[in-house]
């Protein structure tokens, strides 16, 4: 399920993270020449070309989620971007401190949640270069922006090494977004969860949509996900054991809270709550 990934959705918070994002962008890119170069171009292209070609976009859809689609369908930029996706979600912590990409994650995951989606039934191919192994029987996700195509031949030109046939229902178009609009691409965010409906040895699958998403965080950067599971968990774990005698209450109020730590300290341990299957490189 790729548990390590950082998938924020940032639900109830979007205005406040669009109000902190723009400087967190300014401060990620003086630490990062790739980001400052790969965002210029994609800004200059946006306003000089993009934009009207995609015009009218939807209401709340800002100029910055558009650059960081235009940018993301680059060359230089996608690589790096993913590789810190994949496992900077480990804990809250090791997100504050290590994942250097925040402002273009939520203007990335707000374009994804504000423009259509395709239908549920289209067929999407996606090439690797990587060899892939699939283990047990439960949902996947990719814990990463994974880009796919309509079109199966510009999809084997990425690679044979596994090739995935998928069925996905958040993924959106963005063609008209893109660099290459010839590759025909559709990208589906991190959060979307899928079974492996049929696979042949280790180089092909076929993933099918649960109709389902999976986050382990929400408005992060906020604070919000770590303080509502630990005040949700501490009123379940109060009201579960009445049977306890009343001296036992500050014993009980002291076990929860220390659970409760340690729920602040591993957010994503509530990945019990899904079986395991995973499909590694």
């Amino acid at each position: 399920m790729q548990y390590n990934a950082f998938d924020d959705q940032y639900k109830g918070c979007e205005n406040e993270m669009y109000s902190i994002a723009l400087q967190l962008l300014q401060d990620e890119k003086k630490s990062n020449q790739i980001l400052q170069s790969a965002w210029a171009e994609a800004q200059n292209m946006w306003h000089k070309e993009i934009k009207k070609k995609v015009s009218p976009l939807p209401s709340g859809f800002r100029d910055e989620y558009g650059i960081a689609l235009l940018m993301y369908t680059g060359r230089d930029f996608y690589s790096d971007f993913n590789r810190a996706l994949r496992t900077n979600g480990r804990s809250q912590n090791y997100y504050e401190n290590n994942f250097h990409y925040k402002a273009v994650h939520f203007y990335l995951t707000r374009a994804l949640q504000l423009l259509p989606k395709v239908s549920c039934t289209t067929q999407l191919y996606r090439g690797c270069k990587e060899k892939f192994t699939h283990q047990g029987t439960g949902p996947i996700r990719f814990g990463q922006f994974t880009s796919t195509s309509w079109n199966r031949s510009v999809s084997k030109n990425f690679g044979t090494g596994t090739f995935f046939t998928i069925q996905a229902c958040l993924g959106v178009s963005i063609s008209k977004f893109s660099y290459f609009a010839n590759e025909e691409e559709v990208l589906i965010p991190v959060n979307e969860v899928f079974i492996v409906s049929a696979k042949k040895g280790n180089d092909a699958f076929n993933l099918t949509s649960t109709k389902t998403t999976f986050a382990c965080f929400n408005c992060a950067l906020l604070g919000c996900e770590l303080r509502g599971k630990s005040l949700i968990f501490l009123f379940v774990c109060l009201l579960l054991l009445p049977e306890l005698p009343m001296p036992l209450l500050l014993f009980r109020v002291y076990v929860c809270l220390c659970v409760c730590v340690c729920l602040c300290v591993c957010v994503q341990s509530v990945s019990f709550l899904l079986p395991h299957s995973t499909v590694n490189a």
